[in-house]
């Protein structure tokens, strides 16, 4: 054989075992659910989705709700949801296209499903009227579920949220890579690399040093949960209509809450949501991201409970 032959050969061993040593396959269910279950977590069937949500506290109190954001799962509210169990009935759920609920058996990821899965799964945990604290995608999920079914809703806090149009400079490096071009797109849901799923973790925090591995981890897991990584795609392409003009409408009480270091949502549009809403107040925590519930400075809680307080 000449050696320019078997040069070649050797280069294409070399690069098929680093293709496949990049390689990230689906973690199945069961592998996960023996890692990010507990015994507060349970299922509930709902449009084709076996949902993961959390029941804590106690079941005659006030409801609270809390809405993740896009590539996350219940677990962000693990702090807040320990304090707040003490006095409240706080839910809290994996959205479809997410953690252990997985995607969407029909891929669609609107604002009408999302919101439309809400109510049908508040009335799935006989919750008539709750409070509903949501960050990012999950605050923009909260005044929609206002908008469509004001009934539902006693006041919301709002962190981080979405709602008005984005830079892109805001998108996070898996957002980026899962809006790309097909190419891209293959390489995110075949290859999905950790190095990009730890720069968007600490993108969500305003300090990297404060990141633990535990969470790194955990999004990489549940986004390698079978279905998913084609869920956040398909959620990357969902046209989200600007409906902000409405947000006149609602009438209830309103939380604003920002870190001033967040890099997802900018703090000014905070303002933009005060100057819609009839009835909202802002605050503003220096030195925090854009995941406030999974920081060490335990103000915004504070803040939250005051706000909340249903003996007010």
């Amino acid at each position: 054989m000449q050696p320019k032959s078997l040069s070649l050969i050797m280069l294409l061993i070399l690069s098929s075992l680093l293709v496949s040593s990049c390689f990230k396959k689906d973690l199945s269910v069961a592998k996960l659910k023996s890692k990010y279950t507990n015994g507060e977590s349970q299922f509930t069937m709902i449009e084709g989705m076996n949902v993961h949500y959390r029941d804590e506290g106690n079941e005659r109190a006030p409801c609270i709700l809390f809405l993740h954001d896009t590539g996350s799962s219940l677990h962000s509210y693990e702090k807040w949801a320990d304090t707040l169990k003490l006095s409240y009935r706080v839910l809290r759920l994996d959205l479809p296209g997410f953690g252990l609920t997985g995607p969407h058996p029909s891929r669609d990821y609107s604002m009408k499903m999302y919101r439309d899965f809400l109510d049908i799964f508040l009335a799935d945990m006989g919750a008539k009227k709750c409070y509903v604290v949501g960050t990012g995608l999950g605050g923009r999920l909260a005044w929609e579920l206002t908008l469509a079914y004001p009934k539902r809703v006693r006041r919301m806090v709002l962190i981080g949220a979405m709602g008005f149009p984005l830079d892109k400079k805001h998108q996070t490096p898996l957002e980026k890579i899962a809006k790309g071009s097909s190419t891209s797109k293959l390489y995110f849901k075949k290859f999905t690399p950790k190095k990009a799923i730890k720069r968007t973790v600490y993108q969500n925090h305003s300090d990297e040093k404060s990141v633990t591995k535990e969470q790194i981890d955990r999004q990489s897991d549940l986004l390698r949960r079978k279905g998913n990584r084609k869920a956040f795609i398909d959620r990357m392409a969902q046209e989200d209509y600007n409906r902000t003009r409405r947000l006149r409408d609602i009438e209830i009480p309103v939380l604003l809450a920002w870190g001033t270091d967040d890099k997802i949502v900018p703090i000014d549009h905070a303002s933009y949501f005060h100057k819609l809403f009839p009835n909202s107040k802002v605050k503003m925590y220096p030195k925090m991201g854009h995941l406030i519930s999974e920081e060490k400075n335990g103000k915004p809680i504070i803040d939250l409970m005051d706000f909340l307080d249903y003996r007010k």
